[in-house]
């Protein structure tokens, strides 16, 4: 029964986060798509900068949290910051930056790309950690008022009104962004932000299991969250791909990249495991850094191969 209740907790968590991406990344930038080579700011960075201060702040609260309410913590941490957040749409978009150029009119040299997708990487790492640092700062501050409180008397939503406000906010920014998508770009904007909210409960509730089923493997690498990552980006890829050859409808590329893919990987739950593996007594800090090298170095790995041989390819002047 419990269980029945988290999965539709994080099933519905899950569009709301992916509603409050597609308000936060495409309303808020919507010129900070890959147009040109140099882009250094991608749609996806104010979903992940903001998640992953959202996912410090809830984590680092979370024994007076899911004492009280353990269904609304893993459907807000697992389904809204989950799925708030991607790790894959990032992934593409720095391989699609390097590799793709659409103004062809401007030749840019490959040291160029280069040099953009590494300060970009760099951009994107650092401030997701910074953002989950502020979060674990502000969660402290609160701490006080959850500590040595008994359990009958324990209200960790406290300050509902506030997050409720937030979150009616963020809903109602992803609905009037799709709704002015749809009425001023036509039917297939509508499709592709229709199939991608039906879509982001999968991708959320398959990164769940797999988090359940393979994290606990080891204590110093979070497999589950490994496979559903890669898993995302591969196919972000493979949709691509299929587009480019022609064979996959452009909404239907979209569609699956915001929704399926947006929500089966995901970037707060990442910086979580990252910072928890590097303060983690006794475990050697190099795991940490190993699981950031190996996740990015895999992620470029298979998304550059579909991005490269699809057609969309760099132009050396």
């Amino acid at each position: 029964r419990a269980l029945g209740s988290t999965v539709l907790a994080i099933a519905a968590w899950a569009v709301l986060g992916c509603l409050g991406r597609i308000g936060l990344g495409y309303a808020i930038l919507p010129k900070a798509r890959i147009d040109t080579a140099g882009t250094l700011i991608y749609y996806d960075y104010i979903p992940n900068f903001v998640g992953s201060l959202m996912m410090g702040l809830i984590f680092t609260l979370e024994p007076f949290i899911k004492k009280k309410h353990p269904i609304f913590y893993d459907g807000f941490g697992t389904g809204f910051l989950g799925s708030l957040t991607t790790f894959s749409s990032w992934s593409f978009s720095l391989s699609e930056n390097l590799v793709c150029h659409s103004d062809s009119s401007v030749a840019v040299s490959i040291w160029h790309r280069v040099v953009f997708f590494m300060i970009s990487l760099y951009i994107h790492l650092t401030s997701t950690i910074i953002a989950y640092l502020i979060g674990v700062e502000i969660a402290k501050k609160y701490k006080h008022e959850f500590e040595d409180v008994p359990d009958s008397k324990l209200n960790p939503t406290k300050h509902v009104f506030v997050w409720s406000s937030f979150f009616f906010l963020v809903f109602c920014g992803g609905v009037a962004f799709v709704v002015g998508e749809w009425v001023f770009n036509g039917d297939d904007t509508l499709y592709k932000f229709v199939l991608a909210l039906c879509l982001a409960p999968v991708g959320a509730l398959t990164r769940f299991t797999l988090g359940k089923w393979m994290n606990p493997i080891s204590p110093k690498f979070p497999f589950g969250t490994f496979v559903a990552n890669i898993t995302a980006t591969i196919i972000n890829g493979a949709v691509f791909y299929s587009n480019m050859q022609a064979s996959t409808p452009f909404w239907v590329m979209k569609g699956v990249m915001i929704g399926l893919d947006g929500c089966l990987s995901t970037m707060s739950t990442f910086m979580k495991e990252v910072i928890t593996m590097w303060n983690k007594p006794g475990l050697d800090r190099r795991w940490s850094l190993t699981y950031i090298a190996v996740s990015v170095a895999t992620a470029q790995f298979c998304v550059g191969w579909f991005v490269y041989y699809s057609g969309c390819q760099l132009q050396i002047p």
